[in-house]
């Protein structure tokens, strides 16, 4: 578990809070830093009163401990004849592993402030569990795959990026996990049978859905088959279905997911772990809760774009569907092929609801194509090594005086419980937001009380796949899958089991007793991070001029209290200063905010882009409001702002961390640049560099490349560029001006004009 807080220390009380403007909350990557189980959690003392785990936080005394949550005092649980309440031998015999000081060190709850604990099924689960026919706890015993294909060839070649993209999924997937294939053509939707060498089809028009169930087409036991024992019916059949051209470009995703959902619902108290791939070449235009894309002229996309309602959904049906989802122990991932329009204002929340991720593959050209299936095949790759989590629930408890205020990212809150929040699905890329206020104005005055909390999270586990995380490239930028054999040699197991974890991490706070403290603690990675979930938020809700003004009013307010507080503009000092130069750690945050601006996320309507949003109306929006949703501070940073380094040669960084303008690169005296945008990473060579292009394999710019591809979710495209700044590099350089915005120097100007009416 990985947690990071907007600022080091917590503010002493609102006041001190609202003094700085600053945003106070926290990331939390739930299933990031995987480490080994140090117990098993029936054997961890919790709290009477509020339940929490025990923990150093805690104070002792001989008899008991005292909660550092709720400040219940606990008396120790005796496991030995001795009773509690037998003061006379209380002290001449232990009989708590707690009671003990020396002991108590060496405990892992005790000793350490993250702990990973194993977790024992109760008996009811057990009773239930055994009640179930055998194929029933196979289901429950292993992981399943459903991969969900549109045959539809779109605008380009898609099926052959999905082919690749399942060769891949199959290749990788565990041997003892279960696979089921559903197609989409025609007017047809087909539940692949694999128990044949000669794989059947099992066939409904979207029609017949409404009145047969897909139990009645294939059974379930039928359907979901051994992918170790079955891989070569599936492979051959992946490859016949590559093969096949469809004209019609009917897609009755609706009526798919709701027939599977009823599939997979087993029974109300009992979930599956189940992982669905949505292939997809176009929106859900068919069957229940079907999406035609507005016809809109010009004037009339202008007029929407500038309203709340760009983003409103066709229908709640899918929003529905992923909550029904979430209690059968579904999630879902998609992979869109092309350009067209999906329909994510209405579909995303397949994705978001459950804890999924959305990948987007070009088909525009051959080259586009090739590219593709490149990038699908490292995707899938990635997604199906790492550590799965399943039926995530994060619970934090915080001590007196403040609390959970909101929840951002692919998490919801519980509709029954204080501070209890669902994150269905995760990755060691899941990243979540949280912030907080204050239930008491008082807040932390008691110095002699710090501020704690607990956070746990409960899960299923999967563990990742030993030895095949790592993704080795050839010359030709592609990856090697590795052979069973070569697996097996290497000790590793293809058969991955799914177990009950529990992770506690144990924290506490020092104090901000002023806002120029406050200031002074502040991480500003989480913060922007925390802004850009907020700003998510506001767009979708209030539209994205709303969002904007919005972002602009925060960066004024921050920038104000940062001139009274830290500044203090006097006769001597009477400049606003809007570039935090005293504050080392905000000096970064005007061109963040600059670049949220100018990011697809905020990115206003223009002449360029009309003509990809009458299409694709607001696709582009969605896509970038799920993936930043879900990227870690500093991945999120790198996608706002990218990283430029400059390179002396090919094996020698020369600067780190440029900023994105013409005139940097212009001055700067190096060749040869790579810049970071998190989904592209651009090798730029001046039109004298003299340094081999494209970069050689063993090259230190090639090697920082290769790791940059394997640290996120989503595979990034590689480009190589050679020739003059303007015409090959400058798109890259976001501080210019451009048709999506003003220069950095016009942005910062209108700040400091903003802020220096306040003096």
């Amino acid at each position: 578990m990985n947690i990071k807080f907007s600022t080091q220390k917590f503010p002493l009380n609102p006041s001190v809070k609202d003094g700085s403007g600053t945003i106070w909350g926290m990331i939390v990557q739930p299933f990031s830093n995987d480490s080994h189980v140090m117990e098993t959690s029936k054997n961890i003392e919790r709290c009477k009163s509020c339940f929490a785990y025990i923990s150093k936080l805690c104070k002792f005394t001989n008899k008991g401990w005292m909660c550092n949550i709720c400040t219940t005092t606990n008396l120790y649980q005796f496991t030995s004849s001795t009773s509690s309440d037998d003061d006379s031998n209380y002290n001449s015999k232990y009989t708590s592993k707690y009671s003990d000081p020396i002991q108590r060190k060496t405990l892992p709850e005790i000793a350490n402030t993250l702990l990973d604990l194993s977790v024992e099924d109760d008996s009811d689960y057990k009773e239930r569990y055994q009640e179930l026919p055998l194929y029933l706890q196979n289901l429950l015993d292993n992981p399943i795959y459903i991969a969900v294909v549109d045959l539809y060839r779109g605008k380009g070649n898609s099926m052959d990026i999905i082919e690749s993209g399942l060769i891949t999924l199959v290749k990788t997937l565990p041997d003892n996990a279960l696979f089921g294939m559903i197609i989409i053509g025609g007017e047809g939707v087909g539940l692949v049978n694999f128990n044949s060498s000669t794989p059947l089809i099992k066939s409904h028009t979207f029609y017949s859905l409404k009145m047969s169930t897909f139990q009645d087409t294939l059974t379930l036991k039928s359907f979901l088959v051994n992918k170790s024992k079955f891989e070569n019916n599936i492979l051959s059949t992946i490859k016949v279905l590559s093969k096949m051209t469809l004209n019609r470009p009917l897609n009755p995703l609706g009526s798919i997911i709701q027939s599977l959902v009823e599939y997979l619902s087993i029974d109300e108290t009992l979930k599956l772990n189940v992982k669905v791939g949505l292939f997809l070449s176009g929106s859900p235009n068919a069957g229940t809760a079907s999406v035609e894309k507005d016809s809109l002229e010009l004037d009339a996309l202008y007029k929407k774009f500038n309203s709340k309602k760009f983003f409103d959904p066709h229908n709640q049906f899918y929003e529905g569907m992923a909550e029904e989802s979430i209690r059968s122990g579904i999630h879902y991932d998609m992979f869109l092929m092309g350009k067209c329009y999906f329909a994510l204002e209405t579909i995303r929340y397949l994705t978001t609801h459950t804890g999924g991720h959305i990948y987007r593959y070009s088909t525009d050209s051959v080259g586009d194509v090739d590219r593709s299936k490149i990038l699908i095949r490292t995707d899938i790759y990635k997604l199906i090594c790492n550590g799965w989590g399943f039926h995530g629930m994060l619970r934090v408890r915080t001590s007196k005086n403040y609390q959970i205020d909101n929840c951002f990212g692919n998490v919801s809150a519980s509709k029954n419980f204080d501070n209890l929040f669902h994150i269905e699905s995760s990755s060691p890329f899941t990243s979540v937001g949280f912030d907080f206020k204050f239930t008491n104005p008082s807040a932390f005055e008691d110095r002699e009380v710090i501020p704690t909390m607990q956070i746990v999270f409960s899960y299923n586990y999967m563990a990742p796949i030993e030895g095949e995380a790592q993704l080795m490239y050839n010359e030709n930028d592609e990856i090697t899958l590795p052979s069973r054999e070569s697996n097996s040699s290497n000790g590793g197991s293809r058969i991955r089991k799914i177990e009950k974890r529990l992770r506690i991490s144990n924290l506490s706070f020092q104090v901000a007793a002023s806002p120029v403290d406050l200031f002074k603690s502040v991480e500003i990675e989480t913060l922007f991070s925390l802004l850009t979930l907020k700003l998510i938020r506001e767009s979708i809700e209030k539209g994205i001029p709303e969002a904007r003004v919005l972002l602009e009013d925060w960066l004024i307010n921050i920038t104000t209290k940062y001139n009274e507080n830290v500044v203090i503009l006097n006769n001597v000092v009477a400049q606003a200063d809007t570039s935090f130069i005293q504050l080392p750690n905000l000096k970064l945050l005007p061109r963040l905010v600059f670049a949220l601006t100018k990011s697809m996320l905020l990115k206003e309507l223009w002449v360029e882009i009309e003509d990809v949003t009458l299409e694709s109306a607001s696709d582009n929006w969605v896509y970038f409001q799920c993936l930043f949703s879900s990227l870690e501070p500093r991945l999120l940073q790198r996608a706002v702002y990218p990283l430029l380094i400059s390179y002396s040669s090919l094996n020698t960084i020369n600067f780190k961390y440029l900023s994105l303008s013409a005139h940097t690169v212009e001055t700067t005296p190096s060749q040869l640049y790579l810049l970071d945008s998190y989904d592209q990473l651009v090798v730029y060579y001046k039109e004298t560099s003299t340094d081999t292009f494209p970069p050689p394999s063993n090259s230190l710019i090639t090697q920082t490349i290769n790791i940059s591809k394997q640290d996120r979710h989503t595979t990034p495209v590689v480009q190589y560029l050679k020739g003059p700044l303007y015409e090959t590099f400058k798109q890259h350089l976001l501080e210019e001006e451009s048709g999506s915005g003003s220069s950095y120097k016009e942005f910062l100007a209108l700040i400091n004009k903003n802020v220096s009416k306040s003096f």
